[in-house]
C-alpha cells in the first residue's frame, strides 16, 4: 500500500497549472516567506549601491546605536522573516480580513522591504501601504521617527510596529503616537523581543541599551489612558522564559 508520504505532492498537471496561475497573480509567490526573503535581498543589493538615507538627525527618544545597527542589518541580512509572525495573525481577524484591500496600514521601522513585501502578499492594497524608518534605501520606505510620525491624525486603520519599541528611549511616546495616526475601530500589532536577563546583564553581555520587555503587560502598559481591547495576546510560555522568545500583541481601538 502507497503511503502519503511517499507519493509525490505534486503531479506534473498540477505544477503547470500553479505556474499558470502564478503567472496571473505573481504577487501570490510573496505569500512564501523564503520568496519575501529572496526578494527583499536581491532588491536591497540592486538599491543599496546608491547608498541609504537616514534622518538628519535622531531625537533623544531614539537609542544611540539605533542608526547604525539597522543600516549595518540591512547590509548584513535584510530578511528576517519576522513580519510573519504579525501580520498572519492579523490578517486572520475577520474586521481585517474582510476589508483587507481597502485598509490603510502603516510599517513602522521596516528596516528593510521585507514588511511591505509581506503586506502586499495578504492582500494589503500597495496604494494603501506605507512605512516609516529611521533610515531609508527603498522607494516604499519614508524617513521619520516612530516618536513623531509624519503623518495626520486618523491616517490608518492598521499600524504594524515589529520588533522596534526595544530602540526607544520614551516608547510611551511612541504609543500615543500609533494611536493618534490610528482610525477608530483600527488595529495595533506590536511585537518585541523577550531576553530573559535582567537589563544589566543583557548590556552587560551585548553591550546594548535596548529595552528589554518581560511580557506583553510591559507592551500594552505603555498604552495606559487610551481605551483599547486586546484581540491577540502571544506570550512566552513558562516552560520557555529561559530562553530568547517573542512578544505579540494586537490591540483594538474603538
Amino acid at each position: 500500500m502507497t503511503r502519503p508520504s511517499d507519493m509525490p505532492p505534486i503531479d506534473q498537471a498540477t505544477f503547470l497549472d500553479i505556474v499558470k496561475l502564478l503567472r496571473q497573480r505573481p504577487h501570490l509567490l510573496l505569500r512564501i516567506p523564503e520568496v519575501t526573503a529572496l526578494v527583499t535581498r536581491r532588491r536591497a543589493r540592486r538599491l543599496m549601491a546608491d547608498g541609504f538615507r537616514q534622518v538628519e538627525s535622531a531625537g533623544p527618544a531614539i537609542g544611540a546605536d539605533a542608526i547604525a545597527h539597522n543600516a549595518r542589518q540591512v547590509l548584513a541580512a535584510p530578511a528576517t522573516g519576522r513580519p510573519w509572525r504579525l501580520i498572519d495573525p492579523l490578517a486572520s481577524l475577520d474586521a481585517v480580513r474582510r476589508r483587507i484591500g481597502d485598509l490603510a496600514v502603516l510599517s513602522i521601522g521596516p528596516r528593510s522591504e521585507e514588511e511591505p513585501l509581506a503586506l502586499l502578499a495578504a492582500g494589503f492594497a500597495p496604494a494603501n501601504i506605507a512605512a516609516v524608518d529611521l533610515i531609508s534605501y527603498s522607494p516604499w520606505v519614508r524617513l521619520g521617527d516612530m516618536h513623531a510620525l509624519p503623518f495626520e491624525d486618523g491616517s490608518f486603520d492598521v499600524v504594524i510596529a515589529g520588533w522596534v519599541l526595544s530602540y526607544s528611549r520614551d516608547p510611551i511616546r511612541a504609543a500615543r503616537e500609533m494611536a493618534r495616526v490610528l482610525r477608530p475601530g483600527g488595529h495595533v500589532a506590536i511585537g518585541c523581543q523577550y531576553r530573559p536577563e535582567s537589563p544589566r546583564a543583557y548590556a552587560a553581555a551585548c553591550g546594548s541599551d535596548n529595552l528589554l520587555f518581560k511580557s506583553v503587560d510591559d507592551i500594552t502598559g505603555l498604552f495606559a489612558g487610551h481605551e483599547f481591547e486586546i484581540v491577540l495576546r502571544g506570550e512566552v510560555a513558562p516552560g520557555d522564559r529561559d530562553q530568547v522568545g517573542d512578544l505579540t500583541v494586537i490591540l483594538r481601538f474603538p
